[in-house]
């Protein structure tokens, strides 16, 4: 894709979540690839750049025809029993407990990624933000993904470890990693930082994230509460 206006670059990009929790006093390695499991318990192994057909936006003006990232069949883990684990329940909580999170984008035929944001105005964490904050809920309707440069939170029921950080611990860290996935999928480095008492994580992204691309984040057995 060419290079786009900065207003235009804001925001066209798709980003998910797979988390999975080591246990405190575990295995401290991890595995080379990326192991991690989605919400109805199943795991994405081995992250790779092979070019398997998508099903949301794409880059490069739709040039690429949809492909990304080839997860293979998913599979059940075993998991640990913790006391810290992810906070996500989107449609009854009051806060706001993971974002960008892709539940929030509907397929549009009308923008130029295919995405539009889409919240919920009887959503419980959207009513519980002050009223002066409603207006900025709206005006999300009016975006095709999320920005490029922003950053991302994601809460813990419990405090989590030290996270990866900087251009060299973020790509090479197996406990936390954040993806590109298409055309071809890469690392992207990026800064961290915990908050409320280590139960929130964020993270910002060193570079600005692709265009018109999906993105993940993973947080693996390998990170340590």
């Amino acid at each position: 894709m060419s290079a786009s206006k900065p207003r235009a670059a804001a925001a066209l990009t798709c980003l998910s979540l797979l988390c999975a929790l080591g246990c405190s006093g575990g295995d401290e390695g991890g595995p080379e690839q990326a192991d991690g499991v989605a919400s109805d318990g199943t795991s994405v192994d081995g992250v790779t750049g092979d070019g398997a057909t998508g099903d949301g936006a794409t880059g490069d003006g739709g040039s690429d025809g949809g492909q990304g990232v080839n997860i293979g069949p998913p599979r059940t883990l075993d998991l640990c029993a913790g006391d810290t684990a992810l906070v996500y329940a989107p449609f009854t909580s009051t806060s706001l407990d993971v974002f960008p999170d892709d539940l929030w984008t509907v397929a549009s035929a009308e923008t130029p990624t295919g995405l539009r944001v889409q919240v919920d105005a009887d959503t419980p964490w959207v009513g519980a933000l002050p009223a002066s904050f409603q207006p900025v809920i709206q005006d999300l309707g009016r975006l095709d993904g999320w920005g490029t440069t922003a950053s991302l939170f994601v809460r813990f029921s419990g405090p989590l470890a030290a996270l990866p950080s900087g251009a060299t611990a973020s790509v090479a860290s197996a406990g936390v990693q954040l993806w590109q996935l298409e055309p071809t999928a890469k690392r992207v480095p990026f800064e961290s930082a915990l908050a409320d008492d280590g139960t929130t994580a964020l993270f910002a992204p060193m570079v600005p994230l692709r265009p018109k691309s999906r993105h993940a984040l993973l947080i693996t057995r390998a990170q340590q509460a």
